[in-house]
C-alpha cells in the first residue's frame, strides 16, 4: 500500500501538481499511519458475536461473585447467603461494579445492585426471564435462596400457583405411598427425603 502511495505522489511531483518538500512531508504521515496504527483484521466480529463476548464476561463475573458469597444450607439444601443485605421483598443482593462499564470505574455511582439468585442463573446457565410473562421462579419458595438447582424460569401463573404448594408429601408411618403428589413440572422441593 505505501509504495503505491510512493508511486502516486511521485508521478504528482512530475506534473508539478505536489511540491517535493510536500511529498517528504506527506510520506512521513503516511509511513507513521501504516507503522503505527494496527491494522484491523478482514472478517469484522458481527453484532452477535460481541453480544455473545459481553455476555461470556458478565457470566465469568457473576460466577465469580456467586462464588464468592458466604453460604449455609437448610434442610430443603437451599444456599442462604450469610451477612448480606436483603430488598424490601426479602431478596438478598449484592453491590459492585460490573466489569463491562468502563475499565477501572470505581466508587459508588458505578456500583450496580443485583438480585443473588439472578446472579446465580447467569453463573450456572439457567435461561432468564426474557420478557414480562416470565419470573424467576424459586422451586423451595425461600427467596434468598441462590442454589441453581433451585431457580427455574416459568409463566407468572405457575410460579404464583407454587405459594402454599407443600410438594411431594410421604406418609409418616412408614408406608411407601405419598400423600400428596406436587402438580408442578420441575417438582417443588420442600424437605429433602432422608431416603
Amino acid at each position: 500500500m505505501l509504495h503505491l502511495l510512493k508511486r502516486y505522489l511521485k508521478v504528482q511531483i512530475r506534473h508539478r501538481k505536489v511540491h517535493n518538500f510536500a511529498y517528504k512531508g506527506l510520506l512521513q504521515t503516511c509511513r507513521q499511519h501504516f507503522i503505527t496504527r494496527p491494522v484491523m483484521p478482514k472478517d469484522k466480529t458481527s453484532p452477535r458475536q460481541v453480544r455473545a463476548m459481553s455476555q461470556e464476561v458478565s457470566k465469568r463475573l457473576a460466577l465469580r461473585k456467586v462464588a464468592s458469597v458466604i453460604k449455609t444450607t437448610n434442610t430443603k439444601g437451599c444456599w442462604l447467603p450469610v451477612s448480606i443485605s436483603k430488598n424490601n421483598d426479602g431478596y438478598a443482593q449484592l453491590k459492585f461494579i460490573p466489569d463491562l462499564l468502563s475499565p477501572g470505574a470505581t466508587g459508588k455511582a458505578n456500583q450496580r445492585t443485583y438480585l443473588l439468585h439472578k446472579l446465580s442463573m447467569l453463573a450456572y446457565d439457567i435461561s432468564m426471564p426474557s420478557n414480562g410473562k416470565e419470573q424467576a421462579s424459586h422451586l423451595c419458595d425461600t427467596r434468598e435462596c441462590f442454589n441453581p438447582q433451585h431457580l427455574f424460569t416459568e409463566s407468572i401463573v405457575t410460579n404464583n400457583s407454587r405459594k402454599g404448594c407443600p410438594g411431594d408429601l410421604v406418609c409418616p408411618k412408614g408406608c411407601d405411598g405419598l400423600v400428596y403428589e406436587c402438580p408442578h413440572v420441575p417438582k417443588c422441593v420442600r424437605v429433602i427425603s432422608k431416603h
